[in-house]
């Protein structure tokens, strides 16, 4: 197969590091988002609409000049960042007042890289939980997800309609905020079969795969294991084919 060495194609930009670059508004807008059932696309964020740009434009220009302006003010600094905070929020307001969804229907995998409090899991892990019709596994450290998540996969509640998939919430600690009839619980060690020529070598990777850490102490002579593990997994499948929904808060 013939493939071109890695640098080959510089792009718009003209770095000859690798192929990938920014894609453009118009490239970007091709990949609309179409959910509902039967649909296995991911959404992965929004995209003003093309007659919005020249009022964005004319937004950011006059928004500069007023960031300016308060930047030049002889008010105190706590003052100063409470109104560029202000002028923040109107700016990200009005990037949001006319997008169209954008998604991503395809089974490879996709990565979302952004900074701590970024907003990844309100703009992407949120909605996927709640929109997407598949099977999902969510490492949700808080329960955050699981607790706006499982009705809306499960049977629904008074302020959205449920998906209709059986759910199933591991959560040992009680970390997530979910009702109790969608609690279960799971033993790690009945997965093992005592009668198979595996079963060590099925306890050892049963070991190492554990989300969790065993603090070992004495109690006189006597060692102590205690398991200091915590997860909530939400298992959710719909009604003719098992798919899994899984949360997994530590």
């Amino acid at each position: 197969m013939f493939t071109l060495p890695r640098g080959a194609f510089a792009g718009r930009e003209n770095v000859r590091l690798a192929s990938a670059e920014w894609g453009q508004p118009n490239e970007v807008a091709r990949f609309a988002y179409i959910g509902g059932p039967g649909s296995g696309a991911l959404f992965v964020g929004a995209l003003p609409y093309e007659d919005a740009w020249p009022k964005l434009l004319d937004i950011w220009k006059k928004a500069g000049e007023l960031r300016a302006a308060i930047t030049a003010r002889t008010t105190s600094p706590v003052e100063r960042a409470r109104d560029l905070q202000r002028l923040e929020t109107i700016w990200l307001q009005a990037l949001r007042a006319d997008c169209m969804p954008i998604g991503f229907d395809d089974d490879r995998h996709v990565v979302t890289i952004a900074g701590a409090r970024a907003g990844k899991g309100q703009s992407s892990i949120i909605p996927n939980c709640c929109f997407y019709p598949g099977s999902i596994v969510c490492l949700d450290p808080k329960g955050e997800n699981a607790s706006l998540t499982a009705e809306r996969r499960g049977p629904g509640n008074e302020w959205c309609e449920g998906l209709g998939q059986e759910v199933y919430v591991l959560d040992p600690f009680g970390v997530a905020e979910v009702p109790d009839e969608l609690r279960a619980s799971l033993n790690p060690l009945a997965l093992l079969d005592k009668t198979s020529s595996l079963i060590v070598d099925d306890a050892g990777l049963l070991a190492l795969s554990w989300r969790g850490t065993v603090a070992v102490t004495t109690t006189g002579q006597r060692p102590l294991a205690t398991w200091c593990a915590a997860s909530s997994c939400t298992w959710s499948r719909p009604t003719r084919r098992r798919r899994f929904s899984i949360f997994g808060a530590c």
